[in-house]
């Protein structure tokens, strides 16, 4: 019988040596290796790194040959957001894309495809591109070759038949099963002209598991051993009050295992046949980086999810393989930390003597695997973006920080023991027993968030306004040039004279993401003159470009700014607009603690109402929900929305001024 753990200790199979002799001969660098080696990366969907055993020629032709480097840990563990890292060389502190979903904050056509062809090599992306991504036509930029797998739009995305595949011009839909499909677009590019650049990147092993009928069987005999998390009150209360797995659902997991292994040995066939229709020449001046875009989890910690848990900060989603073979890289084990995507990137392009269009987060593995005492204290940055899509019992968003040794997870607006997790990898790679709270190592985990935050600081954002005033009829305020970044709040307030039957207030904007109207709210004076108030927020990935507020009115008067002014996990401190008119705010600050409220990283959104112009900080959960004690600054708030849902609203009579605010807070 074939063990998980028999698995990992065990040696790669006799078949699949044999096959090391002519690859290993071909593919030893020489002492004067080409500047410009070809580069071939393929990117599994879903392998996690102890799924490598079940591709035994890529073990034994890639791995006995090549580096491997152990301690690779994606900094998000889920599919686009990886891809986006790969294609930028970013991490998501950067390049924002959490989710698997709207890519149009994507740089599409300043990636590393761009990059390495004005390097002078011929280009390909060969099968998943992003999930949200939307038929690309044209192509984008820099990809001599494209052969893009239809997104999660596409029923049939991740089938083994009936997928769709878009060239830049048409889409069709091919007869042979996706992984020979794409074996042969891939074979067919590699006999064209040095150097290239081949990204393939095929959909197995993701769910479904539908193995080729050559692999039907194999694994058949594998009993995949669930760690057995026996006492899970060190974890947070969404793993902590999961029971124990029932015998059937570890028995699917198993049978789920078995599917994916099948999988993962189906890639194995088509990369190999990939590099043996290469002559030896081509073969002796090709880098392969194999590697993958996060794992599954089969039941870990008692999570009931199966097929597709993934997304969490735990080893079995976090950790890949990865090893480089060909002119760079020696035999051996690096253990440094290493951040896949972005350290792939910047290999890719230093194997290709490219320049990137954009900063960049990555190291060249092959400086790691030269210079490991250099490399061995390295802090990597991972992240995770709340809410669902991922199957996993955790709803929230989170930052964590990994050694090579060590791991400290912190959960976005939670506290107590639901605040942080933390793991020694070398002495419980499970993750059974976490050690956060232990007051014996409170030092240590202080400094390693102290990492966290270097890695992740909360911004720092400069108040911006602009005013307008309209005569008679429609009056517009126009800003060109508004860049808000990620976590900020973008506020518009606006305050128009309207005639009683034109009450509408609108806003236009050239943006990168979409601004959502967060709410609208309307007073009537004494005199029956009305004034309107709106507030929209830049979601998630920022803003960008410009912003046209329109009105039907006798006169508008607005304050547009990007507001925080300071910031902590738990709370804002805002600034409201300066005076600019008759119906212009006083210039007042505030403190609102937002942990009681903030339940995941999803929006929520706080309507501010003051008496008087007033300076508090650091506000505390009774005043979010009540007045301040202090009566010298009375402090009024009212929940619009709470994490997206409408709740009852607190109204404030007699106030001089509204200020809503729409915040993402989270780390």
């Amino acid at each position: 019988m074939i063990t998980r753990r028999s698995l990992l200790r065990g040696a790669t199979a006799a078949s699949a040596t044999a096959a090391l002799g002519r690859f290993a001969a071909a593919c030893s660098p020489g002492d004067d290796d080409p500047a410009t080696p070809n580069i071939l990366l393929v990117l599994a969907d879903d392998m996690r790194a102890d799924f490598l055993r079940f591709a035994p020629q890529i073990e034994a032709r890639l791995g006995a040959g090549g580096r491997r480097f152990s301690a690779a840990r994606a900094n998000v563990s889920l599919c686009q957001p990886y891809r986006v890292g790969l294609l930028t060389g970013q991490w998501s502190e950067r390049h924002k894309m959490l989710g698997n979903g709207d890519t149009r904050i994507v740089p599409h056509d300043d990636t590393i495809g761009r990059w390495v062809q004005e390097a002078g090599y011929r280009t390909a992306l060969i099968g998943k591109y992003l999930n949200g991504a939307p038929v690309m036509r044209p192509k984008p930029a820099g990809w001599t070759v494209w052969r893009q797998l239809l997104g999660d739009a596409d029923p049939a995305a991740y089938e083994r038949v009936g997928y769709s595949v878009n060239d830049g011009t048409r889409t069709t839909q091919p007869s042979a099963p996706e992984v020979d499909y794409l074996r042969d677009e891939a074979v067919a590019f590699v006999a064209g002209a040095q150097p290239w650049f081949c990204l393939l990147t095929p959909t197995a092993p993701h769910f479904p598991f539908q193995p080729e009928p050559a692999d039907a069987t194999r694994w058949s005999d594998l009993d995949w051993e669930i760690p057995d998390d026996v006492d899970v009150s060190d974890k947070p209360s969404w793993y902590a009050s999961l029971p124990p797995l029932s015998d059937d659902k570890k028995a699917g997991f198993r049978d789920q295992a078995r599917g994916q292994a099948r999988e993962v040995s189906g890639v194995d066939r088509a990369l190999m046949e990939v590099l043996d229709s290469l002559d030896a020449a081509a073969l002796a001046n090709t880098v392969v980086i194999f590697s993958s875009d996060g794992g599954l989890s089969y039941g870990d910690h008692r999570s009931p999810f199966g097929g597709a848990s993934k997304n969490d900060f735990y080893e079995c989603n976090q950790r890949v393989p990865l090893i480089c073979h060909g002119p760079g890289f020696t035999p051996g084990t690096s253990t440094a930390p290493v951040s896949p995507e972005a350290d792939i990137a910047a290999t890719v392009l230093a194997l290709a003597g490219a320049r990137a269009g954009q900063p960049g987060d990555g190291i060249d593995l092959r400086a790691i695997q030269d210079h490991p005492r250099e490399h061995a204290p390295r802090h990597l940055l991972h992240e995770r973006g709340g809410g669902g899509g991922t199957n996993n019992p955790n709803p929230y968003s989170g930052l964590c920080v990994t050694t090579g040794t060590r791991k400290l997870m912190r959960w976005t607006g939670q506290v107590g023991h639901d605040r942080y997790e933390a793991y020694d990898l070398d002495a419980d790679p499970d993750e059974l027993e976490s050690w956060a709270f232990d007051p014996a190592r409170r030092a240590e985990r202080d400094a390693l968030e102290v990492e966290l935050d270097r890695l992740s600081p909360p911004p720092s954002l400069a108040p911006r306004r602009l005013y307008a005033g309209g005569a008679s009829g429609a009056a517009s305020l126009e800003t060109d040039g508004i860049e808000a970044p990620y976590h900020s709040v973008l506020v518009v307030d606006v305050y128009a004279v309207l005639d009683e039957s034109v009450a509408d207030l609108a806003l236009a904007g050239d943006c990168i993401d979409k601004v959502e109207l967060l709410a609208s709210d309307e007073q009537v004076g004494g005199d029956g003159r009305h004034r309107r108030l709106l507030s929209f927020q830049a979601r998630s990935t920022g803003l960008r470009g410009a912003v046209t507020l329109t009105a039907g009115a006798q006169q508008v008067l607005a304050t547009l700014g990007l507001i925080v002014t300071g910031y902590d996990y738990h709370s804002a401190v805002v600034q409201t607009g300066a005076g600019g008119g008759p119906w212009a705010p006083t210039p007042e600050a505030f403190g609102v603690d937002l942990a009681p409220l903030q339940t995941s990283r999803t929006t929520t959104h706080l309507a501010v109402l003051t008496d008087t112009p007033s300076a508090v900080t650091g506000g505390s959960a009774a005043q979010v929900l009540h007045d301040v004690a202090d009566d010298a600054a009375p402090l009024r708030v009212a929940v619009l929305w709470q994490s997206g849902d409408p709740v009852a609203r607190v109204t404030a009579p007699n106030v001089t001024h509204w200020s809503l605010i729409a915040s993402e807070i989270g780390t």
